[in-house]
C-alpha cells in the first residue's frame, strides 16, 4: 500500500500547486486592471492624449482627399474645413485614443510607477525610465490606434469632403 499513500500525496500536491496557479491568475487581472487604472490618470493627468486632433490633421492633409478638398475650396479654406471637422469628432474618439494610450503605458510600467508619475512628474524616480520607454510606448500605441486614427479621419475628412463640394463655386 506505500504506493497508495504516494499517489494520495502526489494528488494533494497537485491540487494545492492547481489552487496557487489559480490564485496566482485571479490577481493578473485585477493587477492589470490597476495598472491600466492608474496608466489612464497618468495620461489624463498629463494631458499626453492630446496630440490625437494634430496627428489627425497630419494624416489627413497628406490624403487624396485633401488635396481634392483643396482643389475646390483653397488651401486656407480646406485646412479650416478639416480642423473644423477634426474639432467636432474628437470627443468621440478621445476617449479611446486615450485608453490605448494608457494600456500602453501599462504595459512597460508598474501601477506604481505611474501613481509616482502622476504624483511626482519629473521628480518621480521612474522619470529616466519614462523617459528611456518613450519610444517603445509610443510603437504600442502605433499599433493600438492605427485603426482609430484611421477611422477617425476617414470620417472628418467625409464630412469635409460633401461641405466642399457644396461650395464648388466659392473662388479658390
Amino acid at each position: 500500500m506505500p504506493s497508495s499513500k504516494y499517489s494520495h500525496k502526489v494528488a494533494r500536491a497537485i491540487r494545492f500547486a492547481l489552487l496557487a496557479l489559480s490564485l496566482i491568475v485571479a490577481s493578473i487581472p485585477s493587477y492589470a486592471a490597476d495598472a491600466t487604472d492608474a496608466a489612464l490618470a497618468f495620461v489624463k493627468q498629463r494631458h499626453l492624449g492630446n496630440n490625437l486632433d494634430s496627428m489627425a490633421f497630419t494624416v489627413a492633409s497628406r490624403t487624396m482627399t485633401f488635396a481634392t478638398i483643396k482643389k475646390q475650396i483653397g488651401i486656407s479654406d480646406a485646412q479650416s474645413l478639416v480642423r473644423e471637422k477634426l474639432s467636432g469628432l474628437e470627443p468621440k474618439y478621445q476617449g479611446q485614443w486615450d485608453a490605448d494610450l494608457a494600456a500602453s503605458y501599462a504595459e512597460f510600467f508598474s501601477s506604481d510607477e505611474l501613481l509616482s508619475l502622476t504624483d511626482r512628474g519629473p521628480a518621480s524616480s521612474v522619470a529616466a525610465k519614462f523617459g528611456a520607454l518613450q519610444s517603445s510606448v509610443g510603437r504600442s500605441m502605433q499599433s493600438k490606434s492605427t485603426g482609430i486614427l484611421q477611422a477617425f479621419v476617414s470620417e472628418a475628412l467625409v464630412d469635409a469632403f460633401k461641405q466642399s463640394t457644396q461650395h464648388t463655386d466659392k473662388p479658390r
